[in-house]
C-alpha cells in the first residue's frame, strides 16, 4: 500500500486552534443575538436582585457586610459565551466578580472600565451574577451577553472541502 502523503494531490497543513480542533484557516467568531433585556438599566426591571438596586442608569451592589447580587437566567449549559460589560464607582475592595449559580467564577473584576469575557458555561442552572462581596462595592452598565458560535456557510464549506479532500485521497491511493 503507497503511503498516503507520496500520492495524495493536496496536503493540508494545520495552523490555527480552537477548541480543541486543528483547523487550516482559523474561524471567525459570530454572535447570536442579545439575550439579556434591560443592560442597560434603564429601568428597574428584569433583573433579579439581592441587596443590590437599579437606579440612576446603572445596576448597584454593595458587597459591605453582606452579598450583593444582580442576575438574569439566560444561559445554557454547554454553551460559549460572550459577555460585554462597564464597570464604575468600584471601590477595589474584597470580591467582585462574575459567577455562575455554583460561584464558580468566570471573571474576577479588578478596575472600572469596560470588558469582554469569553467562556463556556458548564452548569444546568442558567444564571449569570454579578456578584460583591467581602466589602466589594461597583456599578455595572451596557451588560451584553451573546452566544458564540460559528457561521453556518462556515461549518458547510469545511465539511464540502473536508469531503473533497478524504476523497481526492481515496483516488489517489486507488491509483
Amino acid at each position: 500500500m503507497p503511503n498516503l502523503f507520496e500520492k495524495a494531490s493536496i496536503i493540508t497543513t494545520p495552523t490555527a486552534y480552537e477548541d480543541g480542533k486543528l483547523n487550516s484557516v482559523k474561524p471567525a467568531k459570530t454572535f447570536g443575538s442579545e439575550l439579556v433585556t434591560n443592560g442597560t438599566f434603564d429601568t428597574d426591571s428584569d433583573w433579579l436582585k439581592l441587596n443590590s438596586n437599579i437606579s440612576g442608569g446603572k445596576g448597584n451592589l454593595d458587597g459591605d457586610g453582606q452579598v450583593s447580587m444582580l442576575w438574569q437566567n439566560i444561559i445554557t449549559q454547554n454553551k460559549s459565551y460572550k459577555v460585554t460589560f462597564t464597570i464604575s464607582d468600584y471601590n477595589e475592595l474584597g470580591e467582585a466578580s462574575i459567577v455562575n449559580a455554583y460561584g464558580d467564577s468566570y471573571y474576577t473584576i479588578t478596575e472600572n472600565g469596560t470588558f469582554t469575557v469569553y467562556f463556556k458555561h458548564t452548569v444546568s442552572n442558567g444564571r449569570l451574577y454579578f456578584r460583591a462581596r467581602n466589602g466589594a462595592v461597583y456599578s455595572i452598565d451596557n451588560v451584553s451577553v451573546q452566544l458564540v458560535r460559528a457561521e453556518l456557510d462556515q461549518i458547510e464549506a469545511k465539511k464540502c472541502l473536508a469531503d473533497w479532500i478524504h476523497t481526492t485521497a481515496l483516488k489517489d491511493l486507488n491509483n
